[in-house]
């Protein structure tokens, strides 16, 4: 081989060191687009759909408890021995509306902005009735169905009955009274002779006044 100047060989030898680090570059990358690809391809690989959670169809607890976002109770459901009831609460936290089912019959009980109760739909045994409760929860109305006999009840502030209009089998009739004891019957009521003992009803068109003692004072026709 000719002898090269020193200049030129240093040359040389530098393009000879670059090529060969050109070559390991070349392979490296080489194998880096393998792996590049290769974790690419592992996370399109089809998976199985995992199978639904069992869906279960019975909870069972003693008390249910609905808040809103701000941790505010707005419904409860629970069972009290034998009771049943549903629960709805306004933004005060009162009880607004209760349906609860006793042994004795259901019942559906409205309550105002202070907790009041003020009317209760229900059924007790055979009958069937709607109560009205004043701001002080006291009962004075009443709409009731006793067996296949309608009565309305207006109650004054001692829970005495002043007023009842109803219609039974025989006819339908007004009764008023007073806390002294006085009544007048409009309508359909059933009497009795006092000499002879003779029972019998009056018509519709009929009015009867009692005294304090239950006697009759006056009536016609």
């Amino acid at each position: 081989m000719t002898d090269q100047p020193p200049e030129l060989s240093a040359i040389v030898e530098r393009l000879e060191r670059l090529e060969k680090q050109n070559r390991r570059l070349k392979r490296g990358g080489l194998a880096g687009l393998v792996l590049l690809a290769s974790t690419l391809l592992a996370g399109f690989t089809v998976q199985r759909p995992a199978k639904p959670a069992a869906v279960t169809e019975t909870l069972e607890a003693q008390r249910f408890v609905l808040k809103n976002a701000r941790g505010e109770t707005r419904a409860q459901l629970a069972c009290d021995k034998d009771n049943p009831h549903l629960a709805l609460f306004d933004t005060a936290g009162h009880v607004a509306a209760q349906l609860s089912a006793s042994p004795v019959g259901p019942s559906l009980t409205l309550y105002d902005a202070k907790g009041q109760q003020r009317a209760s739909l229900g059924l007790l045994f055979d009958t069937s009735s709607l109560m009205l409760f004043n701001a002080e929860g006291e009962h004075r109305a009443q709409l009731s169905l006793m067996g296949d006999q309608p009565f309305l009840d207006l109650i004054d502030g001692t829970r005495d009955k002043r007023i009842r209009l109803g219609v039974d089998p025989d006819g339908p009739s007004l009764q008023i009274s007073d806390a002294a004891g006085f009544m007048a019957i409009v309508g359909t009521i059933g009497l009795e002779t006092t000499k002879t003992g003779e029972a019998h009803r009056t018509s519709a068109a009929s009015v009867v006044l009692f005294d304090k003692d239950g006697k009759v004072t006056w009536r016609a026709p």
